[in-house]
């Protein structure tokens, strides 16, 4: 028999929580899968894999880099790099991601990257978690989303910013741009 959702909002959950059907062992025997059987994979899910937490430092090209690593810069960065990381879970098993400021007295300004990958890998597949961590560390590995800054060093806009009313903010004369990347300063990737 062939594993199928009982309801919509069993579909619904295990969407929201990232869930494959092929992930669900259902209790029933008509292989159809309720919500408590999406509700006891994600415990199971969240007990499995690893916690990884990275500091990073953006940057700019090294040519045309004017941006200035303060607090103001660093905090417009956090939501880019936010979205950016949430869309790692369109490919990957992660979630519970958590993206803020914060300033070291060895470091300076940077980013704290925490996200959690739920699932384990074994040693031959370890190569899949090391590409999930460098996808977070280089948000902007294409450079379709540069970062537009002044003359005084200060970012004006990130390309994939938009006005409230949900227009493109337009660049041309907001300043220079600058495509974005960043300086891993610590990595801790734990067990589970």
């Amino acid at each position: 028999m062939k594993k199928t959702w009982n309801s919509k909002s069993a579909e619904i959950l295990a969407e929201t929580l990232n869930i494959r059907l092929t992930d669900i062992n259902p209790l029933r025997a008509d292989k159809r899968v309720t919500i408590e059987d999406v509700r006891c994979t994600h415990r199971d899910i969240k007990k499995m894999g690893y916690n990884v937490t990275l500091l990073v430092q953006p940057v700019g090209d090294q040519e045309t880099n004017k941006m200035k690593l303060t607090a103001a810069n660093v905090k417009k960065l956090v939501p880019f790099w936010k979205r950016e990381i949430e869309s790692l879970k369109d490919g990957w098993p992660t979630s519970d991601v958590k993206v803020e400021h914060i300033h070291s007295k060895g470091h300076g300004h940077a980013i704290q990257v925490t996200f959690s990958v739920n699932q384990e890998f074994t040693e031959d597949e370890d190569f899949e978690l090391n590409m999930i961590v460098e996808a977070a560390l280089d948000v902007d590995d294409d450079g379709n989303y540069p970062v537009y800054v002044n003359t005084n060093g200060n970012i004006v806009a990130v390309a994939s910013s938009r006005t409230t009313d949900g227009d493109k903010t337009r660049y041309n004369s907001r300043g220079t741009s600058t495509l974005m990347s960043s300086n891993e300063l610590r990595r801790r990737i734990q067990k589970k």
